[in-house]
């Protein structure tokens, strides 16, 4: 059974996805860890620019549109899940695809929801300008509202997790009946995230790597045990060393609704890196940027053009970075660095 309705002019909600988990108690029976042994996870650091040679650009931008005003389609549809849950969606349809377009997950924060990514980033913009397809997907209701999302990223987040919604099953179940409905490739399917959404979209790359080729977040880590991606996935991450809610080295953010024990960012990284037979999977190493707060560690060079890499800037928080806020619950974005162009980037250069 499957709903669908056409939307004249987006719905836009100030709900915010810029907490490591929500207040709904989100009550984490454990706190899964990665397969990465925190003994084999080293960083070494290197420096590209020496003598006359300028650091380059942390994500490289060529070729990538600017985002313009959307102009396309929004729909809002619906599907049942195997398990007999009617799940949701927000879909944007640009009004040129460009040939082979890619489909798109944008997958909202916690107690965030699609109409309210689709706001915070301006992925829509994106994907008008560049001709590819974004879908929002939709958590879980929380207490706090019908319109207050979470997504079972394994050990985060609230009813999502204590309810044992299969996320996973869920995601790929829209690839399939959007693939269907409007003509896209199943085999062409990019995931972006943030916070609850970031961790949600790596369980995807972990679980079910077959159905995306790439995956490009910010605020996140890999919270599931075992994660063994059943084929090399490229993955970024754009993390603020200030982030208060998920810290990137990992442990109870100051300031997370979730309360949970987050694992540090780079044993995930390090996993995906060793599942693609990355050279520097143990090692990652880091490179300087033509921006004095922006760092990249890499695990590379890796084969058949898979990157697995970590952005680091220096004194950002958790907000989505470059775009303003919603709700003045969130810390303050980062103003020099745009998120969304950023991890769009990166998905262009890796299956876009």
């Amino acid at each position: 059974m499957r709903t669908r309705v056409l939307v004249v002019v987006v719905g836009v909600l100030v709900g915010l996805a810029a907490c490591g988990g929500d207040a709904d108690e989100p009550d984490p029976a454990t706190s899964p860890t990665t397969d990465a042994d925190p003994s084999t996870v080293t960083t070494t650091t290197t420096t590209t620019g020496s003598g006359t040679e300028r650091p380059g650009p942390a994500v490289d931008l060529g070729g990538v549109e600017a985002a313009v005003e959307p102009t396309g389609e929004v729909l809002h549809g619906s599907l049942v899940t195997p398990d007999g849950r009617t799940r949701t969606y927000r879909l944007y349809l640009p009004t040129q695809r460009a040939d082979d377009a890619p489909l798109v997950l944008a997958l909202h924060g916690g107690t965030g929801n699609g109409d309210q990514l689709a706001q915070t980033s301006g992925y829509d913009g994106l994907a008008e300008a560049n001709g590819f397809v974004v879908a929002y997907p939709e958590g879980t209701p929380t207490a706090l509202g019908p319109r207050q999302l979470v997504w079972n990223a394994g050990g985060c987040c609230a009813a999502a997790v204590r309810d044992g919604v299969d996320d996973v099953a869920f995601l790929g179940a829209l690839i399939d009946l959007l693939a269907e409905d409007h003509d896209l490739d199943p085999n062409r399917v990019l995931g972006v995230g943030h916070s609850n959404g970031a961790m949600m979209a790596l369980r995807l790359a972990c679980e079910a790597a077959d159905r995306v080729a790439a995956v490009a977040v910010q605020a996140g880590t890999v919270f599931v045990d075992g994660c063994a991606p059943s084929r090399p996935v490229s993955v970024l991450d754009l993390h603020g060393s200030a982030d208060r809610n998920l810290p990137v080295d990992g442990g109870v953010g100051e300031d997370s609704a979730a309360g949970a024990d987050f694992p540090p960012v780079r044993e995930g990284l390090a996993t995906f890196a060793r599942a693609a037979g990355c050279a520097g999977a143990d090692a990652s190493s880091v490179r300087e940027t033509d921006q004095a707060e922006v760092t990249v560690e890499s695990w590379g060079p890796c084969p058949g053009g898979i990157d697995v890499e970590l952005v680091v800037v220096d004194s950002a928080g958790h907000a989505w970075m470059g775009h303003p806020a919603p709700t003045g619950r969130s810390d303050e974005p980062y103003p020099d660095l745009d998120a969304s162009l950023v991890t769009w980037a990166f998905l262009a250069a890796h299956g876009g």
